[in-house]
């Protein structure tokens, strides 16, 4: 298995056959991720949260879910899971104007802006990140409020 590290406030990609794994592995704990997926033959077809949440009929992520597209096809299976606490599929990915807007300055690096970066090495821009699947945790009661990353060293998510 290959291993790539992803520091701080970059981002990662690869174009992943059928059947392929990957792990997210919090090497140094209270990190986060947003994740999405995109067909390769046709990128305006994506893992969509909302999708998603309607097919598994559950709100939060969890090992044995599938992840849908907005086609309502399967991209992605969570096949393993060893971090504590519920993952969250109901917020907006961070992004420049949220960062702005909470006092961080436009030099903060965002997941959007990641997105955006990773995206034209694969062929195809976009302009507005499609909702993330995301490492950061939710409260156990039906409030939307984030709570700091739980995640310890070691943690990882295979999808």
């Amino acid at each position: 298995m290959t291993r790539t590290e992803i520091p701080a406030r970059t981002g990662w990609s690869a174009a992943l056959k059928e059947g392929q794994t990957f792990s997210v592995i919090d090497v140094e704990g209270g990190q986060a991720a947003d994740l999405w997926a995109f067909n390769a033959a046709d990128v305006e077809e994506f893992l969509s949260a909302h999708h998603t949440r309607t097919m598994n009929a559950e709100v939060y992520p969890r090992k044995g879910w599938t992840f849908y597209t907005n086609e309502r096809r399967p991209i992605l299976e969570f096949v393993d899971d060893t971090s504590p606490g519920r993952h969250d599929c109901l917020a907006a990915a961070c992004d420049k104007v949220r960062y702005e807007l909470l006092g961080a300055g436009s030099d903060h690096g965002s997941c959007e802006e990641n997105l955006q970066a990773e995206t034209p090495k694969h062929g195809f821009e976009v302009r507005h990140a499609p909702q993330p699947i995301d490492t950061n945790p939710c409260h156990s009661d039906p409030s939307a409020s984030r709570v700091p990353p739980a995640v310890r060293t070691g943690d990882a998510r295979r999808r």
